[in-house]
């Protein structure tokens, strides 16, 4: 049985580790057939990076314009692929096993739709942080979607394979703004094509930085990115049971008002008037675009109580921000340890 492997690196701007992901992918055990990097209107030294290795392997297909995180996932759908496919942030790294690890599910398991491994999460410095939650060796899409939705499966973008022809049926990534969410209903339709598998290996980083597009991301974009997704939940069938339906608008509120969460403690600390009328102007339209067909809550309690501390005075607010840190940081910790507990 001959496997074959692309392997997609879309970028824009990704000079400081473009170079590490494409060398983690031409140092595979099992070699893949082609590495295709989407560069897209970089400003740094990107294009000229990637133009600068010596292997046939390496395909480059650049655009002078800023396509947009959009834009330049979408071309995946136009590129002319056979057999598996896998997609690679710019910043991330396969481990050398990778794909080998891949073959061999692919051996095991010829029928399944979507395969992966486990993973490592590092820091911009490439530091290790700690391993992925465990994942089961197979899953059908439901039981994958309900366990993401209850935050116990760490997943993104980099690290699934599947065949480039299923890639192409389920439509490939769909244009929610910045791309959130679009892995995770991409991965359930492709799960859904017949289920998933994942190695015990890991064999892949995933890398957290302020440069994730989760990371720059607006409200708005969240926001209206969250109503694409549940309007993709509804269609594809997913909420027509009471239980997928409960844990995933709880997992969307998370998201959204985690966001609005994240904003305001910013806004306690900067204490910029011009920041904070534009929080409150980007409340107003989210607000009443959400009055008009609302599908989930947004500016929950714990926001209504940010922005209260927003409005104390200046020592008493220093005191309320030290105190909503430290909650987070709780919160964050004890939501880690369920979520671990429950997959052992």
């Amino acid at each position: 049985m001959t496997i074959t492997f692309s392997v997609i690196i879309p970028t824009r701007n990704g000079a400081q580790y473009i170079a590490a992901a494409l060398e983690s992918v031409l140092k595979q055990t099992y070699p893949p057939v082609q590495v295709i990097v989407l560069e897209s209107g970089s400003t740094d030294r990107t294009l000229e990076l990637v133009t600068g290795y010596d292997d046939p392997r390496v395909q480059v297909y650049s655009s002078p314009d800023r396509l947009g995180i959009e834009g330049n996932w979408a071309r995946i759908m136009r590129l002319e692929l056979d057999g598996y496919m896998t997609i690679l942030g710019h910043d991330d790294v396969l481990y050398p096993n990778f794909c080998e690890e891949i073959a061999r599910l692919i051996r095991a398991e010829p029928d399944a739709s979507l395969y992966g491994t486990h993973f490592h999460f590092m820091d911009a410095e490439s530091n290790v942080r700690r391993a992925c939650v465990p994942i089961p060796y197979r899953e059908s899409a439901a039981e994958f979607m309900l366990a993401r939705h209850h935050f116990q499966r760490d997943s993104n973008a980099t690290g699934y394979v599947m065949r480039a022809a299923d890639y192409r049926q389920v439509g490939g990534f769909p244009p929610f703004p910045q791309l959130l969410y679009a892995d995770d209903i991409t991965w359930y339709r492709l799960s859904k094509l017949a289920y998933k598998v994942c190695s015990p290996a890991i064999a892949f980083a995933f890398r957290q930085h302020t440069g994730n597009a989760s990371h720059q991301a607006s409200v708005e974009n969240w926001y209206h990115a969250a109503r694409g997704y549940y309007q993709a939940l509804v269609e594809a069938g997913y909420m027509s049971d009471p239980i997928h339906r409960q844990a995933a608008r709880q997992f969307i509120e998370f998201g959204v008002n985690g966001q609005m969460h994240h904003w305001l403690v910013n806004l306690i600390a900067a204490n910029d008037p011009a920041q904070i009328a534009h929080y409150y102007a980007v409340k107003k339209q989210l607000l009443t675009a959400h009055n008009q067909t609302p599908m989930f809550t947004i500016y929950d309690k714990p926001t209504r109580l940010y922005e209260s501390v927003l409005a104390l005075p200046e020592p008493v607010r220093k005191i309320g921000l030290r105190l909503i840190r430290s909650v987070r940081a709780l919160r964050r910790w004890r939501r880690r340890q369920r979520a671990t507990a429950l997959n052992h």
